[in-house]
């Protein structure tokens, strides 16, 4: 996914509200929102940090899949200056990234969910440090 096509995509993600984007002024920042994002990627999967991509063909330098994760974090950063509810929106965005974040520091393994156990004296413990299974392992 180029740097143009990222913008776009942050665009519809946040429902092509462009005029809360030009009232708040965020249009201008929408390239440093994507670039931190991908700083923030290209540190979690190299641990260097990420060239700054200024033009729209450009192409991040980290794998595909995790392009999208991009996006979120632009998304994310565009909610999060709104109403409450805007803020809410953006959570999920932050949590999608967070996700791709952690795959690319495991080497792009599918990520592991573990069970909430409570905390109680009649489960075992070494019950409560068991995986979940992971049907994609």
């Amino acid at each position: 996914m180029t740097l143009g096509e990222m913008r776009k995509q942050a665009l519809f993600q946040f429902n092509n509200d462009t005029e809360a984007l030009d009232d708040y002024e965020y249009m201008p920042h929408l390239n440093d929102y994507l670039n931190r994002g991908y700083d923030l990627l290209m540190y979690a999967w190299k641990e260097e940090p990420a060239p700054i991509m200024t033009y729209d063909q450009e192409t991040p330098e980290i794998p595909e899949w995790a392009h999208r994760g991009i996006v979120d974090y632009a998304t994310y950063l565009l909610y999060r200056n709104g109403s409450g509810a805007r803020q809410a929106r953006g959570q999920e965005y932050l949590r999608a990234f967070y996700e791709i974040q952690e795959r690319l520091r495991d080497g792009g393994k599918a990520p592991k969910h573990f069970i909430h156990i409570p905390d109680t004296p009649d489960i075992p413990r070494h019950w409560k440090d068991m995986p979940a299974y992971n049907p994609f392992e």
